[in-house]
């Protein structure tokens, strides 16, 4: 457990601050089923056809953006064995980073309890949820592994900035969507709970080996946490009373540890969701949304620095041939990081006030007038993070519905600044029962080099088993 801590909290170190990641509430290519119990979350106008109810595993979302692949960090020799580019052998083209930088998005969405009923009319379809959300966002620049390569001649580094951006949320939501023959609306109105954030950076840093097997580094960065008193983080200190004076106040995150008997959240918020829309005759319909137009505050923030000095590291000394395994290679970097990029705690208290990330949507849809349960519809989402846009997508949709109870449907995509992808969805629905399973992006599944999935991991994949109930809307 101790060594997932370390290896979760010094890459930590290596991801940027202030990144704001696409946290997808619900699939995407599901837009226009109505069989699909959570659609209106994506736009609360979207009612399903039935009353559902879900505990815990009614709507599992996880995904990730990157312009990495794995083959841009690990290998396999010609023996099968999986090594880092810590590797001595380590072929060229290896470790070569997209435009000079590594970027990747996560996120986790699970709804831990859900509900969904229509009145006896049929025109108003309300909900409730109880959700978690974790996002987290990271940015590598490719000095950093260049120093691990070795591609300096002079052993002199001045590395890109890197850093960490993540959070954690609690989502209490209540909506209606109003059908009223060709038009609909919908709200969701949500109270926001922060479990926690942290925010970590660095500006520039410049390392130089002075002496054999002795680096000295300099530079500024900073990180931010808002962390309920459960999350201990200790110093070096105050693990080892006999830590050197000017080491002993540097954090330690692979000590942290975690008491849920003091846990408190950090953060409140609240958000507001509204949506729109159209149907021209039996065929063609036209929605649009705004999501989460609310804010964020959070109490009890904590400031950690880098060292106002230069400081030394005595943790990486070139290619590490001695090191042929998949694990100690990875302990190597970990180590390497957690000595090139320290952080001091300081005194300093605060409070922080935050818009939360808004997310703009829009669609068509056209139902084949001589096929129906065949139908094709254009998506588009943006992202705006204050007033700045940092993700949008256009998406192509087709599906068809089989014996009224079966959707297929596939997507085509293209996401700034990630690129292309292609996705697909199985979606059962009937009288007591939605099951659901899809991807937002295929190609990674299948796309491999040498044993190591060699596309950029750009893909989501989500899963629901909801109860359903009531008659068809």
């Amino acid at each position: 457990m101790k060594n997932s801590l370390k290896l979760v909290s010094t890459l930590c170190l290596m991801l940027v601050s202030g990144s704001v990641l696409f946290a997808q509430d619900s699939f995407k290519a599901a837009y226009f089923l109505d069989g699909y119990s959570h659609r209106y979350k994506m736009n609360p106008a979207l009612a399903p056809e039935r009353g559902f109810f879900n505990p815990v595993i009614g709507n599992i979302n996880a995904g990730v953006n990157s312009n990495l692949s794995l083959s841009n960090l690990m290998w396999k020799d010609e023996n099968g064995t999986l090594n880092t580019i810590l590797a001595a052998n380590t072929p060229e083209g290896i470790a070569q980073l997209p435009d000079g930088y590594g970027l990747m998005d996560a996120n986790l969405n699970t709804s831990l309890l859900s509900v969904g009923w229509w009145n006896k009319a049929g025109t108003v379809f309300s909900s409730f949820d109880l959700g978690l959300k974790g996002n987290a966002s990271m940015k590598i620049g490719q000095t950093f592994l260049d120093m691990l390569r070795e591609k300096s001649p002079s052993r002199d580094y001045a590395f890109e900035p890197m850093g960490l951006g993540a959070d954690a949320q609690t989502e209490f939501a209540y909506g209606i969507a109003i059908k009223k023959n060709w038009f609909h609306f919908g709200l969701r109105a949500k109270v926001l709970g922060g479990l926690a954030k942290f925010n970590m950076y660095t500006d520039e840093i410049n390392a130089n080996l002075t002496v054999p097997g002795i680096w000295s580094v300099e530079g500024t960065g900073g990180a931010e946490f808002y962390m309920p008193k459960s999350f201990v983080i200790p110093t070096k200190g105050e693990i080892d009373s006999s830590t050197p004076a000017e080491r002993a106040n540097r954090l330690k995150f692979s000590e942290m540890t975690l008491d849920p008997k003091k846990f408190f959240p950090s953060g409140v918020g609240a958000g507001l969701d509204l949506g729109i829309g159209f149907d021209f005759g039996q065929y063609f319909s036209l929605y649009g949304g705004v999501n989460n137009l609310g804010f964020m505050a959070w109490f009890g923030g904590e400031k950690a620095v880098m060292p106002s000095t230069s400081w030394t590291s005595n943790a990486y000394d070139g290619v590490i041939e001695s090191l042929l395994g998949f694990k100690d290679q990875s302990d190597a970097v970990m180590d390497i990081i957690d000595e090139f990029f320290p952080f001091e705690r300081t005194d300093e208290k605060f409070n922080t006030f935050e818009m939360l990330p808004m997310n703009v949507n829009a669609g068509m849809n056209l139902k084949m007038p001589f096929y129906e349960p065949f139908q094709v519809g254009i998506v588009g989402t943006a992202d705006i993070v204050n007033k700045s846009l940092t993700h949008a997508e256009g998406r192509l949709i087709a599906s068809i519905t089989l014996a009224d109870c079966f959707d297929i449907a596939a997507d085509y995509s293209y996401m700034w600044p990630m690129g292309h992808s292609a996705g697909l969805l199985f979606n059962l629905h009937m009288a007591g029962i939605n099951f659901f399973l899809g991807t937002d992006s295929i190609v990674p599944v299948f796309a491999w080099k040498n044993g190591i999935p060699a596309a950029k991991l750009s893909t989501s994949a989500s899963f629901g088993l909801n109860i359903t109930f009531g008659k068809l809307r």
